[in-house]
């Protein structure tokens, strides 16, 4: 009879180690979500800083562009105009040289 209440209350320590047990697991992985939580939001937090850093990067190259097109087009009106200039010149000096 002894050896009957010692099992008995061998079962009853395991039964409450066991419940123990799974209450540090719960709170374990209770902690962990809320890491994994904490994380993805920081991962989100960076993703939409480096969209934003390249949209950046994308709007100032976009401009970039822009200036040297229009650049690259006044620089071509230039050497037109200055075509023009030339032409004109020759006629005026053949014209001078004509009434001369």
């Amino acid at each position: 009879p002894d050896t009957m209440a010692m099992t008995c209350l061998t079962i009853e320590e395991v039964e409450g180690s066991i419940r123990k047990a799974r209450a540090e697991i719960a709170a374990i992985l209770k902690e962990n979500n809320k890491e994994i939580i904490d994380g993805q939001c920081e991962l989100q937090n960076l993703v939409s800083e480096v969209e934003k850093f390249t949209f950046n990067i994308v709007e100032d190259a976009s401009k970039d562009l822009e200036n040297l097109v229009a650049m690259e087009a006044e620089h071509e009106l230039c050497k037109i105009t200055e075509s023009r200039l030339v032409e004109r010149r020759e006629c005026l000096m053949k014209l001078v040289k004509m009434n001369s």
